[in-house]
């Protein structure tokens, strides 16, 4: 912006020496060459930086995320390729059990599937400890909600 303003107050400059290009002629009446007020940008350091948002990776899925949540991305590793109806793969079989796409996935979960799919999480290593311990809460969670 800068820059353009300074070449143009160097044409403005220059009109006056040159003829026909706004140049003070004999039979013109002297008149005061006022420059237009132009109000300049702040500088750069003065300006905001913006801030975007990135996106959580797909498999990170944050303590605070609900229950419902952290238990399917627990699942999906093992799971999520037959229990996803939108997987390639996916079977028909298992997606009448649970379907990983749907947002309250275990809710379809029969009581013995719940405790079959209880007696399955244990079994699974990669799934001690906090993954554990998430599983088994939503299947408490599915429990509670489910007729005896």
């Amino acid at each position: 912006m800068r820059c353009a303003l300074a070449a143009a107050g160097a044409l403005l400059a220059m009109g006056s020496t040159l003829p026909g290009c706004g140049a003070v002629q004999d039979d013109d009446a002297p008149v005061a060459a006022v420059a237009p007020a132009v109000e300049e940008p702040p500088p750069a350091e003065a300006t905001p930086a913006v801030a975007y948002a990135v996106a959580p990776a797909a498999d990170a899925t944050p303590a605070a995320a609900p229950l419902v949540d952290r238990a399917r991305e627990i699942i999906r590793s093992s799971c999520g390729t037959c229990h996803t109806a939108s997987s390639p793969q996916a079977n028909p079989k298992a997606l009448a059990i649970y379907d990983l796409d749907h947002a309250d996935w275990g809710a379809t979960m029969s009581r013995t599937q719940l405790e079959s799919f209880r007696k399955r999480v244990a079994g699974k290593a990669e799934w001690a400890g906090e993954p554990r311990a998430t599983l088994d809460a939503y299947v408490e969670e599915l429990l509670a909600r489910s007729a005896p």
